[in-house]
C-alpha cells in the first residue's frame, strides 16, 4: 500500500482500487469508470459492514470489481455464482490475473457439491445391476465407469469438470455420491481418500472460496455447516438466487427412486413387509401421477408411502443387526438415503401451507416436488442476519432500490442500510463479534452502462427457426 493510500484502508492489505487498476493494466484493458464505481461500493460495503445491491450492465467488469476488494481486504470471502461454469471461469481466469498483477498474497479455491466429485466407495459397486441409481444406466455405462475409475486413479481433484471426456449423467451418478446418501467420511472406509472431503479441507484454509448458488443455499439450509466460516458473501448473477434458493429449500420424490430404494433395503435386510408396502405405495403414487388431470389428490398414495417409510424408520432406528450395523459401505449409503427419503415423504405428505406442491415429468420419470412459496423469509433469517452480503447482477430489473428483487431475497428497502461495524480483519478480536444493527436494510447502486447499445449492438432474429409455441422440441434442437 502506498504512503498516500486512503486512511479508510489502513488496516487492509492494499488499496482495492489500486489492486483493480493493476489487474486491468495487466490484462491490457481500459479504465472503466463504472468498474471503479462498483469496486468502491463493494469495498465500502466490506469496510462498513452493510448489504449492497448493485446492478452493473454487461461489460462493466463485475468479476474484477468485487474480487479486487476481496483480495485487498484480507477478509475471508465466499463468492457464489449462478453456475459451475462461472466458478471455473473465476478460478481459471480472473483469480490468476489478480494474483499475478496485484502482488497481494492470497489463496482461492472452488468448492462444489458432493455430487461433482468422484466417490471412491461407489466406484466399487458402480457396475452392480442392483446399484442404487436414481436414473437408468446408459448403453455405455460399463465403459463410462472404467473411464471414471482411470480418472480417479490419476486425478488430484476428482472433479467432474476435470474429466477428460464427458460421460452421461446416469454414469456419473453411479460413481458420485450426493449429500442425501453420503454417510460421512468417518463412516466410510474411503473417507481419508475422499475427493469431496479434500476439497472441503482446502476451502477451510482459503481466503476466497468460490461456490455456486446451490451450494451457498445448501449451507444456509444446513445452518452454516457446509461452507467454511467467512466474513462476507458476494452473490454474483444475483437475479438467479431466489430461483436457486427455491430449488435448494425444496424437496422432490420420484416413485421410480422409491422403488429402487426398496430393492436396496430388501437386499440389506430390511423387513419384507415394510419393503413390500413401500413398493406398493410407490406403484400407486406413480399410477396416479401418470394419469393426473388436475383434480386428483395425492394424499392417499403419499400416506401409503409415508406409512411404509415410518415402519422402515422404526426399523432403522432400533435394529441391532442387518443394514444398520453392517460395515458394508453400500449399506451405510442405503441407510443414509432411506433416512433422507423418509423425511422428504413426511414433508410432502404434510402439505405445508407455506409451500406449493406440483408434479413434473412423464411416465417413470415423473416426480412430486414441494418448495416454499417465498424464499425471502428463510434467506433473511439464515443469511442477512449473519453477515454482510453483496448482491451483484447485470439484470436486477427496474431502478434503485430494486424493490422486487429485494423482496424476493428478504431485503427491506425501507429498513435503512444498517451495519455490522468494522468487519473482522487481520487484527480481528476473536472474542468480540462485529456489531449488527439490522439485517434487512441495504445500499443500492446502479452502475452506468459501459456501452452505447444502440450504436454498438446488433439484434439478430433468425426467421428460419421453428415456432417454439408449436414445435418446442424442434426449436430447442435448432
Amino acid at each position: 500500500m502506498t504512503e498516500d493510500a486512503p486512511t479508510e484502508y489502513e488496516h487492509w492489505q492494499a488499496d482495492p482500487l489500486e489492486v483493480l487498476a493493476a489487474a486491468v493494466d495487466g490484462l491490457g484493458g481500459e479504465d472503466r469508470p463504472g468498474q471503479r464505481l462498483l469496486a468502491g461500493a463493494v469495498a465500502d460495503a466490506m469496510r462498513r459492514g452493510h448489504h449492497l445491491v448493485a446492478e452493473a450492465p454487461t461489460g462493466s467488469g463485475k468479476s474484477l470489481a468485487y474480487l479486487s476488494p476481496a483480495v485487498a481486504s484480507g477478509l475471508r470471502v465466499v463468492i457464489a455464482t449462478s453456475t459451475i461454469a462461472l466458478q471455473d471461469q473465476l478460478i481459471g481466469k480472473d483469480v490468476p490475473q489478480l494474483r499475478k498483477a496485484s502482488g497481494v498474497p492470497f489463496s482461492a479455491v472452488t468448492l462444489k457439491g458432493r455430487a461433482n466429485y468422484v466417490c471412491r466407495a461407489k466406484l466399487g459397486v458402480a457396475k452392480d445391476p442392483e446399484a442404487l441409481f436414481d436414473v437408468r444406466p446408459s448403453a455405455t455405462h460399463d465403459a463410462d465407469v472404467d473411464a471414471i475409475r482411470a480418472f480417479a486413479d490419476s486425478s488430484l481433484t476428482g472433479d467432474r469438470a476435470d474429466l477428460p471426456a464427458d460421460v452421461p449423467d446416469s454414469s456419473w451418478a453411479a460413481c458420485s455420491c450426493s449429500g442425501q446418501e453420503c454417510p460421512g467420511a468417518r463412516e466410510c472406509e474411503d473417507g481419508p481418500m475422499c475427493f469431496a472431503e479434500r476439497a472441503r479441507s482446502l476451502a477451510a484454509d482459503a481466503d476466497i472460496v468460490i461456490v455456486n448458488h446451490a451450494l451457498a443455499c445448501l449451507d444456509l439450509g444446513a445452518e452454516g455447516n457446509v461452507l467454511p466460516d467467512h466474513d462476507l458473501l458476494v452473490v454474483d448473477e444475483a437475479h438467479a438466487l431466489a430461483e436457486a434458493a427455491t430449488r435448494s429449500f425444496g424437496v422432490d420424490l420420484a416413485p421410480a427412486g422409491v422403488r429402487r430404494l426398496a430393492t436396496m433395503l430388501r437386499k440389506h435386510g430390511a423387513p419384507a413387509k415394510a419393503v413390500d408396502a413401500l413398493t406398493r405405495g410407490a406403484d400407486h403414487l406413480e399410477g396416479l401421477l401418470v394419469g393426473l388431470d388436475g383434480d386428483r389428490l395425492l394424499g392417499e398414495p403419499l400416506r401409503a408411502v409415508q406409512g411404509a417409510c415410518t415402519a422402515l424408520a422404526e426399523h432403522l432406528a432400533t435394529a441391532k443387526a442387518g443394514v444398520v450395523s453392517s460395515e458394508d459401505a453400500e449399506a451405510k449409503r442405503v441407510v443414509r438415503l432411506a433416512t433422507t427419503r423418509i423425511e422428504t415423504v413426511r414433508r410432502i405428505a404434510e402439505g405445508r401451507a407455506e409451500e406449493v406442491l406440483w408434479v413434473e415429468g412423464r411416465g417413470d420419470r415423473c416426480r412430486v416436488r414441494s418448495a416454499p412459496l417465498a424464499v425471502g423469509p428463510p434467506l433473511a433469517e439464515h443469511l442477512l442476519t449473519t453477515r454482510p452480503t453483496v448482491f451483484v447482477s447485470a439484470t436486477l430489473g427496474g431502478t434503485p432500490p430494486y424493490r422486487a428483487f429485494a423482496a424476493a431475497v428478504g431485503l427491506d428497502p425501507d429498513a435503512g442500510p444498517g451495519c455490522w461495524g468494522e468487519p473482522p480483519g487481520p487484527e480481528r478480536d476473536e472474542e468480540e463479534p462485529p456489531r449488527r444493527d439490522t439485517g434487512r436494510g441495504y445500499v443500492a447502486l446502479e452502475v452506468p452502462p459501459t456501452f452505447d447499445w444502440r450504436e454498438q449492438g446488433t439484434l439478430f432474429v433468425d426467421r428460419t427457426l421453428p415456432d417454439p409455441a408449436k414445435e418446442r422440441d424442434a426449436w430447442l434442437d435448432a
